[in-house]
C-alpha cells in the first residue's frame, strides 16, 4: 500500500527515533500531526515562525511563503476577527479551547483551532506572558463541511447600525427590550475610541468590519455593536455579565496591529443602562443617553468626561440643573448662529437651489461645556427646552429670509416633541403671523424624528395650521428609525429627506440590500405624494445613485457646504459667484453676539 506524502514543512523533518525509544517531545509531535491538518507556531505578535501540514498544499502555498507573515493571512477573511480574538485569548489565558473557523482557500476548509502558549515546548502559566521566548502553538484540525461547528454570525453592517444600536440602548434603558438578562444586573453600553499615534484614528473599511465583528462577538447574540462615528464604536451588552473591557481592549489592539496599526490605543467609557429611577423620568433618561451618544460621536471619551458623564446617566441628570439655566439663557440670547446648506434639483444641478436648510451652530456660553450642534439640541430636549429652541431657530430663519429677499426659501428644524405641544403651536403661529404671507410661503418646517408621536390629534392640528399659513411641511432623516412611518402617515409631508446613511452605504454605485431598502423607502414616500431629498451627496456617482432610486432633490458637499445665504455653493453651480462665496466665513449672519 503506497504511503501518504509527508506533511509540507518549513524545516526538514528530523529522522524519527527507533520504535519504543521516541523522546517525549517527538511523541508530542507525532500526536500533533495525527490530530491536525495544519500546525503553525507563531511569535506573540502573530507572525508565523514554523508551519507544517497537508493543508498548506490545499491553501495553494508553500510553508516558506508564509514564514514571517501574519498567521491570520491563512484564515478566511470573514473569520480573521475571530482568529485575532482567539490569539488574544491564547495570550491572556495560556490555552485556547476549540474554536471553529475556515482557512483561506478557493474551496471551504472548515477547521477546529486549538492553541497553547509555550516556551521550548513547555506550557507557561498566565503569569509568564510578556516574557522573552514565548511562542503560540496553533493546531488546525480539519472538519468535513457537513460537520462544521456552528459559525458565529457576522456583525450586521447596514447603514442604520448606529441607529439600531441607539434604539436597543434606549429600549434597555426603559426596560422595554426582550433581551434576557439576570435579575438585578443592568445592561451596559460600552463606548470605545480608537486613537493612532497622531490622534484620532479613522480606520479603513476592512478594519471597521473587523472591529465591529469582534465587538459583536463580545456583545453576544442579544447585543449589538456598531461604528458610531469614524474610529468611535459602541457595544450594547444585555446578558448576565458585562464584557471585560480590559480583555476587549487587548483583542482590539491585536486586530489593529494585524492591520498594520501598531501603537494604536483604545479608550473606553461604560454607561450602565439602569431603568429610570432616583428622580429621573423615562424621557429624561433617553434624552441623556442621546446626548451622551452625540457627545461621544463628536469628541470621544474626553468629551464625555467634560460634559459630566463620568458618573453615568443618572449622575449627569442629577447635575444638569445649572446647565439647564445656562442653556435657557443661551437660547433667549440667541447664542447660536445658522449656516445654510443648499438643496438642489438633481435633474438640474446647475440651476439655483430649490431651498436651503438652516443648520444650528452653538456659540460659547458661560455655564455650558462646548457642545456640537446635535449635543446642543439633545440637551435642550432633555431639560425640556426643545420648544424654546425650535421657536428661536424659526425666528432666526425668518430674519434670514427677510435679509435674503428674492425667492430664497429656507427649511428650519422642529422636533416631533414640539409639534405635539399646543402651546408651542400657538407661539409658532403668532411668530408666523408677524411676517408677511409671501415670507411665510418661503419657510419650510422640517420635522425631526426625536420621539414617537403620542398625541396624534395635536400633531395633525399643527400640520394643518402650518399649511393654512402657507408653510411647507417636511420630514427629516426618513428611514433612520421606526417612528418615520408614523410621521409619514400623520404629517402627509410635501418633502421627505432620506437619511444620509443610505447614501454612504450605496456609495460607488453599490446595488445591495441598502440600495434596495432606500429605493423602497423612496417609493413609499412618493406613493404618499412627497418628493424625496437625498442627503450626503459628495460625488457625481452619489448623485447618479440618488437619481436612480427616485430622489428628486440632493443635498451634500457636491452642491455646496453650509454657509451664508444665498449659500456657500460649490464652483460647479455658480462659477465665479460661488468662488467668491467660498471666501466667506462658514457661520451664518443671523446670531446675536
Amino acid at each position: 500500500m503506497p504511503q501518504p506524502p509527508p506533511p509540507a514543512s518549513a524545516t526538514p523533518a528530523p529522522t524519527p527515533p527507533a520504535p519504543g525509544n521516541a523522546a517525549p517531545r517527538d511523541r508530542y509531535k507525532a500526536f500533533a500531526f495525527a490530530a491536525a491538518e495544519l500546525l503553525v507556531e507563531a511569535d506573540p505578535e502573530g507572525r508565523a515562525v514554523f508551519l507544517a501540514g497537508n493543508f498548506l498544499r490545499r491553501l495553494g502555498r508553500g510553508a516558506e511563503s508564509a514564514l514571517g507573515a501574519p498567521a491570520r493571512d491563512l484564515v478566511a477573511f470573514e473569520d480573521r476577527p475571530q482568529f485575532d480574538a482567539a490569539l488574544a485569548r491564547l495570550l491572556a489565558e495560556g490555552r485556547l479551547p476549540p474554536t471553529a473557523l475556515s482557512l483561506a482557500s478557493t474551496e471551504p476548509l472548515p477547521c477546529v483551532l486549538t492553541g497553547l502558549l509555550h516556551r521550548d515546548g513547555v506550557p507557561v502559566p498566565r503569569a509568564a506572558r510578556g516574557e522573552a521566548g514565548l511562542r503560540l502553538a496553533l493546531s488546525f484540525g480539519g472538519l468535513p463541511a457537513e460537520r462544521a461547528l456552528p459559525r458565529r454570525p457576522a456583525a450586521p453592517m447596514l447603514p442604520t447600525d448606529a441607529t439600531s444600536l441607539a434604539r436597543e440602548a434606549e429600549s434597555l434603558l426603559l426596560g422595554l427590550s426582550d433581551a434576557p438578562g439576570e435579575t438585578g444586573v443592568a445592561p451596559v453600553l460600552s463606548l470605545l475610541e480608537l486613537n493612532g499615534r497622531d490622534g484620532r484614528l479613522t480606520p479603513r473599511a476592512s478594519v471597521v468590519r473587523d472591529v465591529a465583528a469582534l465587538l459583536a462577538e463580545h456583545a453576544g447574540p442579544q447585543g449589538k455593536a456598531a461604528q458610531i462615528a469614524p474610529g468611535f464604536f459602541g457595544m450594547v451588552h444585555s446578558g448576565n455579565e458585562p464584557p471585560n473591557l480590559g480583555l476587549v481592549v487587548e483583542q482590539l489592539q491585536t486586530v489593529l496591529a494585524g492591520a498594520g496599526l501598531q501603537g494604536a490605543t483604545v479608550a473606553t467609557h461604560a454607561l450602565t443602562l439602569e431603568t429610570p429611577a432616583r428622580g429621573m423620568s423615562g424621557p429624561q433618561a433617553v434624552r441623556a443617553l442621546r446626548l451622551a451618544l452625540g457627545t461621544f460621536a463628536q469628541g470621544g471619551t474626553a468629551a464625555l468626561a467634560k460634559a459630566g458623564f463620568d458618573d453615568g446617566l443618572h449622575g449627569f441628570v442629577g447635575a444638569v440643573g445649572p446647565r439647564a439655566a445656562a442653556l435657557a439663557r443661551a437660547i433667549a440670547d440667541r447664542r447660536f448662529s445658522l449656516a445654510f446648506q443648499p438643496i438642489v434639483e438633481l435633474a438640474e444641478p446647475e440651476a439655483a437651489p430649490a431651498h436651503y436648510e438652516a443648520l444650528i451652530r452653538p456659540l460659547a456660553t458661560d455655564g455650558l461645556p462646548t457642545l456640537g450642534p446635535q449635543a446642543f439640541v439633545n440637551l435642550a430636549e432633555m431639560v425640556g427646552l426643545s420648544a424654546e429652541l425650535d421657536l428661536a431657530v424659526a425666528d432666526a430663519s425668518l430674519v434670514a429670509l427677510t435679509r435674503a429677499g428674492g425667492e430664497t426659501r429656507v427649511a428650519c428644524n422642529v422636533s416631533g416633541l414640539s409639534l405635539q405641544d399646543p402651546a408651542f403651536r400657538r407661539r409658532l403661529l403668532a411668530l408666523l403671523e408677524s411676517h408677511a404671507p409671501e415670507l411665510r410661503a418661503r419657510l419650510l418646517i422640517e420635522v425631526t424624528e426625536t420621539v414617537e408621536i403620542d398625541n396624534e390629534a395635536e400633531a395633525v392640528a399643527s400640520r394643518e395650521a402650518l399649511r393654512q399659513h402657507g408653510v411647507t411641511v417636511c420630514i427629516d432623516d426618513f428611514g433612520a428609525g421606526a417612528a418615520g412611518l408614523s410621521y409619514l402617515r400623520l404629517l402627509k409631508p410635501n418633502l421627505v429627506k432620506l437619511d444620509g446613511r443610505f447614501m454612504e452605504a450605496t456609495s460607488g454605485g453599490q446595488r445591495g440590500e441598502s440600495y434596495n431598502f432606500a429605493a423602497a423607502l423612496v417609493e413609499l414616500a412618493r406613493a404618499t405624494g412627497a418628493a424625496v431629498v437625498a442627503e450626503r451627496i459628495e460625488t457625481e456617482s452619489d448623485a447618479d445613485t440618488a437619481r436612480s432610486f427616485g430622489a428628486r432633490y440632493g443635498q451634500g458637499w457636491l452642491f455646496g457646504r453650509p454657509g451664508t445665504l444665498p449659500g456657500n455653493l460649490g464652483p460647479r453651480a455658480f462659477g465665479a459667484t460661488a468662488r467668491r462665496a467660498a471666501t466667506l466665513r462658514p457661520e451664518g449672519l443671523v446670531a446675536s453676539s
